[in-house]
């Protein structure tokens, strides 16, 4: 995997004991590789942070957010296992009982992630780590055809990929699922319009019947509070995206607002939408049943891979970003 030479660089660090003192503050790339190569996790193919950790948002201290990170590994069997025999204390009881298999196949049901949360690192007893494990299968598949809207649906937000980013199956994925989030807020946006509303209505696809929000376990401002601070980032996420439309002739840019010229079509939309006509009401449908049963599944997940503790722990804090107070 590309990190194989950095985790065998890193053994020094593993187990290393999170100082208990120090002022919080936002970590960058560098950081959160350390955190994960402190961590001592097996090799992975890709990864990438995301969330208030990594990235600014409006109403939220990143100094004070967990890092979030996916995990991207060809055999999740093999990874778990290694994983397994490593750190077992990140997993649940029954996890750790049932064995390597058996938390591959609960990772591949619904979006195909598996979560271990609050992991300490070496970056200070108030920053913890929750990494996601997907296969390289799963995250193909979600990312070219929304079957999920999981982990493509992060990918519509600016990330930071930690490591090597040569990964061409990948690359051109991800570019397919760029192009399919324009194309797809294309379809719900009006003749004209601004960056902010563009990027907005991308960053909202993926929390379109979000379980999270219906329960109060989601600041019901998240939209804003991503876009507002990193606009720029979100420019240059779609930068390619844009220039192609722009190409095909279906949008033209002037000065800050964008022209729709050409309405989308049917076949720019992925397959997981399930779409037999294009009309606005009917895509935001498909939307919330795809991400709907998404939350739910990975939400059920989440619960029997947390194990009890970590869970309320986990939720406890999900609710107060929700306005639980």
């Amino acid at each position: 995997g590309s990190s194989a030479g950095a985790n065998n660089r890193a053994h020094s660090r593993v187990g290393r004991r999170p100082p208990r003192s120090g002022r919080p503050r936002m970590v960058g790339e560098d950081e959160v590789v350390e955190a994960l190569l402190g961590a001592g996790l097996p090799p992975w193919r890709l990864a990438f942070a995301y969330g208030s950790g990594v990235l600014p948002q409006a109403t939220r201290r990143s100094d004070e957010a967990m890092l979030d990170v996916i995990l991207v590994v060809d055999d999740p069997v093999a990874w778990h296992s290694e994983n397994l025999a490593r750190h077992g204390w990140h997993y649940s009881f029954p996890s750790r009982r049932l064995g390597a298999s058996a938390v591959a196949r609960l990772q591949s049901a619904g979006p195909g992630v598996y979560f271990n949360t609050l992991i300490p690192t070496s970056l200070g007893a108030w920053r913890h780590l929750k990494y996601g494990v997907t296969s390289t299968v799963a995250l193909l598949d979600d990312l070219r055809t929304w079957r999920w809207l999981y982990v493509a649906g992060r990918l519509h937000k600016p990330v930071v990929v930690l490591g090597e980013r040569d990964d061409d199956l990948v690359a051109d994925a991800s570019r397919a699922n760029l192009a399919s989030a324009l194309a797809t807020a294309l379809v719900l946006l009006p003749t004209t319009f601004d960056a902010h509303a563009l990027f907005s209505t991308i960053a909202s696809l993926s929390y379109e019947g979000d379980v999270r929000f219906a329960v109060g376990a989601e600041d019901p401002r998240k939209i804003d509070n991503i876009v507002s601070p990193n606009l720029a980032r979100f420019e240059a996420l779609f930068a390619p995206a844009l220039e192609a439309a722009a190409a095909d002739g279906l949008l033209v840019r002037r000065g800050l607002a964008f022209e729709q010229s050409h309405r989308t079509t049917l076949r720019m939309l992925p397959a997981g939408l399930g779409l037999g006509r294009l009309e606005p009401d009917l895509l935001r449908g498909a939307l919330r049943r795809v991400v709907r049963r998404s939350s739910l599944v990975q939400t059920a997940k989440g619960l029997l891979t947390a194990g009890p503790a970590r869970s309320l722990v986990y939720v406890a804090a999900k609710l107060g970003k929700g306005g639980w107070r």
